[in-house]
């Protein structure tokens, strides 16, 4: 499990995604020749991408996300659970969000939009600061 310094240079990342809610958009489904059509996709604000590259960047993706997908369901189902989730748990729920939208396109832009990414941020913020507090 990754400690908090291991993720500090996430606390930057909040504004910024805050910032670029709302802003995802639909690409495609233009007719570019007679009976043939591009399939719609979800286009994220440059922000996001950033983010997602600097996640690759840090290895906070986790791979074994999937073990953990069904203990996670109520969080999944109701974000306002995120609050209480330990950092790892944090990680497994960010990871399932962008893996899941290489599945189910425009996922991603729904859970920005509706602050999910964000609220694991601060999760992740409080856990960074309690772990720094002296005991």
């Amino acid at each position: 499990m990754t400690t908090a310094p291991g993720y500090d240079w996430l606390s930057g990342w909040e504004k910024r995604l805050e910032a670029a809610r709302g802003k995802s958009r639909w690409g495609g489904g233009e007719q570019t020749a007679p009976g043939v059509s591009t399939m719609p996709f979800s286009v994220l604000p440059d922000d996001v991408v950033e983010f997602l590259l600097d996640l690759d960047r840090h290895r906070l993706m986790q791979h074994d996300y999937r073990k953990h997908v069904e203990r996670l369901q109520p969080v999944i189902a109701d974000p306002d659970l995120i609050e209480g989730l330990a950092a790892e748990d944090c990680l497994y729920l960010l990871t399932y969000h962008i893996r899941t939208d290489r599945f189910v396109e425009g996922h991603l832009a729904e859970v920005l939009d509706r602050g999910d990414v964000t609220a694991i941020l601060r999760r992740l913020a409080v856990i960074r600061l309690a772990e720094r507090e002296p005991a």
